[in-house]
């Protein structure tokens, strides 16, 4: 499955250069390149659910990522000043951390803690950006370029052989609300998975800051913010084998100018056809609440969701 869709995307990606090639191979200022890169993604995935008022925190999920490999292709097309940049990134299934399970009682109390080992199911994104390049110096040496973008992530993850301290009076050795800390608290050695699928629409505004250091070495530095992101995230927990106690929650929210993206970008030309490039990218944003569904049914309850990811790349830059 993971190779079948890997192969369609890299596919697909190719052909539409290849168009982009066909459609201006006659214009002398037409300048196209295609990035194949592996990278290494650090990210924080956090999910929480607040009281009717959206003051009270009932409920934290942490799933964190420490590493996710993954494999991903850049197209680059510009005609004069005009730039198109496109491309996607999938990531290699597997263990990849740990995810965080905290829960607070009515008086904010943490009433219950545990700890899943986190694994990534199917994470990938796909971007597309517009730019217009304004060169200045000796030889056109820097430039600015005024951009605008979307990006579309999808993460899954399952978060297994989870075990925990539960302090509610569900739980407890008293029939008492205490900490998870406390010595009334009962330790779970074996606690049912949980999955989390969450898709992430992004539109970003920003500049890029490009200087040619050394006639073979490029730097470009880029600062965005998002005019409108929509998350929407699923949260699966389960149960026993057998038994028809699952249960879900649905969580929306929608934010103006609460998430952020910081660029970098070290390019070296081997050749005149051939460049290496060295990149790094930093999304990150504060929480972001909206409703919560039980199921498909509206609750009182209020869902949000923070994000901070970090991606670095390693690619060869393949110019025509």
């Amino acid at each position: 499955m993971f190779i079948t869709k890997m192969k369609k995307l890299m596919a697909a990606l190719i052909l539409i250069t290849i168009l982009n090639c066909a459609l201006f191979a006659q214009k002398a200022e037409a300048a196209f390149s295609i990035n194949p890169n592996f990278g290494i993604a650090f990210e924080n995935h956090g999910e929480y659910i607040y009281s009717p008022s959206g003051r009270k925190l009932y409920s934290y999920l942490e799933y964190q990522v420490e590493p996710l490999f993954t494999a991903g292709l850049l197209v680059n097309t510009s005609f004069g000043p005009a730039q198109l940049s496109f491309g996607a990134d999938i990531a290699f299934p597997g263990k990849c951390g740990t995810m965080y399970d905290s829960d607070w009682n009515l008086l904010g109390v943490k009433t219950t803690y545990s700890i899943h080992e986190n694994n990534a199911q199917q994470n990938y994104d796909f971007f597309m950006d517009l730019g217009w390049a304004f060169r200045f110096g000796r030889q056109n040496q820097f430039g600015i370029t005024p951009k605008m973008g979307i990006l579309y992530c999808y993460d899954s993850f399952f978060a297994q052989n989870g075990y925990g301290w539960y302090g509610g009076m569900d739980y407890s050795k008293n029939g008492e609300d205490n900490s998870w800390d406390s010595e009334y608290a009962r330790k779970a050695k074996k606690l049912y998975p949980i999955e989390l699928a969450r898709r992430t629409f992004y539109t970003f505004l920003g500049f890029d800051f490009s200087a040619n250091i050394l006639s073979k070495l490029d730097l470009t530095a880029g600062s965005y913010i998002s005019p409108y992101t929509r998350i929407s995230s699923t949260d699966h927990h389960h149960s026993k084998p057998d038994t028809d106690n699952d249960f879900y929650i649905n969580e929306e929210q929608a934010c103006a100018f609460l998430r952020f993206k910081e660029t970098l970008n070290i390019s070296y030309a081997l050749t005149s056809n051939l460049n290496i490039n060295l990149s790094g990218t930093w999304i990150f944003g504060p929480i972001s609440k909206g409703p919560l569904y039980d199921f498909d049914e509206l609750t009182t309850q209020i869902s949000g969701s923070d994000v901070n990811e970090v991606f670095i790349k390693l690619g060869l830059d393949f110019r025509f």
